[in-house]
């Protein structure tokens, strides 16, 4: 999971620079392919943020079973 949350927050930034580069380079060509695969660049970004967000509810939620545990 670690390792995939690494890669997971790399692959935005690639990508996105990916569609940029290719918008700057192609001109008008391309602006139909940039506009088009922009949601994805917010929805890769979106995704390890996501994960990582499920991951403390899971330990928080860990931590409230271990500490009604220790109570009783």
């Amino acid at each position: 999971m670690k390792q995939n949350l690494k890669i997971g927050f790399c692959i935005a930034p690639i990508f996105c620079a990916f569609i940029s580069i290719m918008a700057l380079f192609m001109g008008d060509v391309a602006r139909p392919v940039f506009y088009a695969n922009l949601p994805l660049c917010f929805m890769f970004a979106a995704f390890p943020a996501i994960a990582l967000y499920k991951k403390v509810l899971s330990l928080e939620s860990d931590i409230k079973e271990l500490k009604e545990k220790i109570d009783s």
